[in-house]
């Protein structure tokens, strides 16, 4: 069971200097006996720096809040004290670049957001420093039914490796090239192999599809793989 303890006022003057009013408080919580966190408040809000602590009693994370919201990098961190990733925040959704480090503290990827969403643009690092670049490609089949009677197209997906680690989805990115899979369909995928069939629609056909691979990485990041695919109609959705 998780329980509170508020720090008496000199307690908080002393670890928390510099605090902008005297409405801020900081409190402990516990796990049987063992401290699992602290956390500011600021009028019952959460507000400043929050801390959460491994068993042992070391530092695992921080985060700062604003008025209850996630604002600026929270950091977790390897039990040596090393930072392990380090998240940017604004207005409580990751916003910026998150990087996550080996316990030598090299980096081992960049991962780029907006507004919470992700973006192409993930960089990975071997342990000595060398980028990773032998990433996979989109391939694909495509069976015309259109003068049978199930009167559709078929398109199979998988990568390029045979990864199962992944799953597809038709769509396209949004305009400012962050990838939200509610504005996407999703394929049904099995064992690595994706399949979706194309209808006419003379409203929203195109001559192409989009295919979007979300890949997890043998260092286990999501790889955002993106293929257009031409149809031989423009009318197909």
């Amino acid at each position: 069971m998780i329980t509170a303890c508020q720090y008496s006022r000199k307690e908080e003057s002393s670890r928390e200097k510099g605090a902008e009013n005297a409405g801020t408080q900081l409190k402990k919580y516990y796990n049987e006996g063992r401290l699992v966190k602290e956390v500011t408040f600021k009028d019952s809000i959460r507000h400043g720096i929050c801390r959460n602590y491994y068993d042992d009693g070391r530092l695992k994370r921080t985060i700062w809040y604003e008025n209850g919201v996630k604002e600026d990098t929270s950091k977790w961190y390897y039990p040596s004290g090393r930072v392990y990733r380090a998240s940017p925040y604004r207005n409580d959704e990751l916003h910026g670049v998150q990087t996550k480090y080996y316990k030598t503290g090299r980096v081992q990827a960049t991962l780029p957001y907006k507004h919470g969403l992700r973006t192409p643009g993930l960089k990975e690092y071997l342990p000595d420093g060398r980028e990773v670049d032998n990433y996979p490609g989109i391939e694909h089949t495509m069976r015309d039914m259109t003068l049978s009677d199930q009167g559709v197209i078929k398109i199979f997906t998988q990568l390029s490796n045979e990864s199962t680690d992944v799953r597809f989805y038709k769509g396209s990115l949004n305009e400012d090239s962050t990838f939200d899979p509610d504005n996407c369909t999703d394929i049904t995928t099995s064992s690595g192999m994706g399949f979706t069939e194309l209808s006419p629609d003379s409203r929203r056909g195109k001559s192409y599809v989009d295919i979007i691979a979300v890949y997890i990485t043998r260092f286990h990041n999501k790889k955002l793989i993106i293929k257009r695919i031409q149809l031989p109609y423009n009318n197909f959705y």
